[in-house]
C-alpha cells in the first residue's frame, strides 16, 4: 500500500541526490510509469521522490539492508544531481531510519546516499508493478501529470 503523498504547503528541505545517467533516467521514467499504473500515485516528480523515500525510510533495518544489497553502491558515474524539496516530516522520518540502521551497524554516508536508494528502488519497483523488463525513455522535461 502506498502511503499518502505529502503536501505541497508543508514545510521542506532542500536537498540533493546524486544518481548515475542511468539511474536519473529511470527514476525520471519510474515517475511516469507509477503515475499510469500505480494508483494514487502523485502528479509531480517531488511528491514522487518524497514517497519513494519515505517508503524506503517506513521499511526495517533489515528490510532497508535487503534493499541496500540488491541494488549495490551507485555507480561510480554518479555524478548527475536532481534537486528535491523534502517535507520536513519525510526528512525527520529518514533521520530515523539513518539512526535505526546506525545501531544496528549499517551507516550511509549521507542522507544523499539514502536517497539514491530509495529512487532506485522505487524505479525497479514501478517496472515490477508496470510489468516492464525495462523502463521507457522519459521525455526530456518532465510533466506535471495532475495537470493534464
Amino acid at each position: 500500500m502506498s502511503p499518502a503523498p505529502p503536501a505541497s504547503e508543508e514545510p521542506t528541505r532542500r536537498s540533493s541526490v546524486y544518481l548515475t545517467p542511468e539511474d536519473l533516467r529511470d527514476v525520471r521514467s519510474a515517475y511516469i510509469v507509477d503515475f499510469d499504473h500505480r494508483p494514487g500515485s502523485p502528479g509531480s516528480f517531488g511528491l514522487w521522490a518524497a514517497g519513494a523515500i519515505g517508503e524506503l525510510a517506513a521499511l526495517t533495518v533489515e528490510e532497508r539492508q535487503t534493499v541496500r544489497e540488491r541494488l549495490g553502491l551507485a555507480g561510480a558515474g554518479a555524478n548527475r544531481s536532481q534537486q528535491l524539496l523534502v517535507p520536513d516530516d519525510v526528512a525527520d522520518a529518514v533521520g530515523d531510519a539513518m539512526r535505526q540502521d546506525r545501531l544496528a551497524g549499517v551507516v550511509d554516508r549521507s542522507r544523499s546516499v539514502f536517497y539514491s536508494y530509495a529512487l532506485r528502488w522505487q524505479a525497479r519497483e514501478a517496472a515490477r508493478r508496470a510489468g516492464m523488463d525495462q523502463l521507457p525513455e522519459p521525455p526530456a522535461r518532465l510533466p506535471r501529470l495532475d495537470l493534464r
